[in-house]
């Protein structure tokens, strides 16, 4: 699910499958981090930059420096943005469960139906 995907359905009435709530889910956020990964982005980076000094000769410690700070920006951020793993689901917000279902589902309209019948049961045995 993707973030766009998650915000719309999050604006859906829904029902929690494990605890009954009844209400908008939240949207959890999770972001899966790798050292391996990270360590091969600066690795590649490092590459980089020694490849575009090689390349156009530069020795100037200054230029030289931000030309490798441009490669560390340019990879993190590719990293950051296409490559690294993210998990977004929308959980109950009161068990923090992600078993959230739309209302308007046939699983979500049988299991309002199983809510109000426990409802009035509650109800005449008051």
């Amino acid at each position: 699910m993707d973030e766009k995907e998650a915000e719309e359905t999050s604006k859906k009435y829904s029902i929690c499958t494990n605890c009954g709530y009844m209400g908008w889910p939240e949207i959890e956020k999770k972001e899966h981090k790798s050292y391996v990964e990270e360590f091969f982005v600066f690795l590649i980076s490092c590459l980089t930059w020694l490849g575009i000094t090689s390349l156009f000769e530069i020795e100037e410690g200054f230029i030289d420096f931000l030309i490798f700070l441009a490669c560390l920006t340019v990879e993190g951020v590719i990293y950051d943005k296409f490559y690294k793993k993210k998990t977004i689901r929308l959980i109950c917000s009161e068990c923090k469960n992600p078993t959230m279902i739309p209302t308007d589902s046939p699983r979500g309209k049988e299991l309002v139906e199983k809510q109000l019948l426990r409802a009035e049961k509650e109800k005449k045995s008051i």
